[in-house]
This record gives C-alpha cells, sequence and structure tokens, in this order.
C-alpha cells in the first residue's frame, strides 16, 4: 500500500512513478530476480528514499505488483460494451462488476495475502 497520497499535489507524477515502480518489480521477477528496493529503485530510475514513500517495504512491492500487472484498464474492461451502441450505464457498471468478480475469484489466494499485508 502506498504512503504517498495520489490524490493531491502533482498527481500525474506520483501516478507515473508508482506505476514504474509496480512496471520495474515484474520486469526484475520476469527475469528471474528476487529484488531489493533499491534494485527495484535503480531499475525504475527514482531514489531509494521515493520508492520507500511509495511502498514501505519489499514485501508490500512483491504482493502488489503482480496483482497490478493482471488489472486491465478501464478502457480494456469496458471494450465489449463500448462496442455496442445500445450499451447503457446498467451494461457497464455489469461489465466492470463481472471483471472485478473474475479478477478477485481467479486470483484470491494472492489478494488474500495482499490485504493481510497491509492491514
Amino acid at each position: 500500500m502506498s504512503t504517498t497520497d495520489l490524490a493531491s499535489g502533482r498527481t500525474n507524477q506520483k501516478q507515473r512513478t508508482r506505476r514504474e515502480l509496480l512496471e520495474a518489480t515484474c520486469r526484475l521477477v520476469a527475469r528471474g530476480i528476487s529484488p531489493s528496493l533499491g534494485e527495484v529503485s535503480a531499475e525504475a530510475k527514482v531514489s531509494r528514499a521515493t520508492a520507500y514513500r511509495y511502498f514501505p517495504s519489499m514485501d508490500t512491492l512483491l504482493l502488489e505488483s503482480p496483482l497490478d500487472e493482471k488489472t486491465a484498464t478501464p478502457e480494456a474492461i469496458l471494450a465489449e460494451v463500448s462496442m455496442d451502441e445500445r450499451a447503457s450505464a446498467a451494461d457497464r457498471v455489469v461489465q466492470v462488476q463481472r471483471y472485478l468478480f473474475d479478477l478477485v475469484a481467479d486470483n484470491e489466494p494472492h489478494f488474500r495475502l495482499y490485504l493481510r499485508s497491509i492491514m
């Protein structure tokens, strides 16, 4: 869980930095590396102090990064419904709900670990 408030100040920059930290973690893990926060911050091209502001521990980052990688963009989630001219707002809500239900159901053990780590 991020300790940086993403909703105030330079929100776009904060979101890009957070995204880059998550993507850097995924890249390192995909290479077979069990990274440290220092390695992730170097890969993401941010300082180690900045990485700690976004993720207080490497465990939190390692638990969140695979879930983040599996989460589709809003555009991708709504792509099918957006093609249908007859789709209503309710249809879009149902599509999002189905997507989130499937995401959690398919990754329940990982979500449980993540939630336990942030509580």
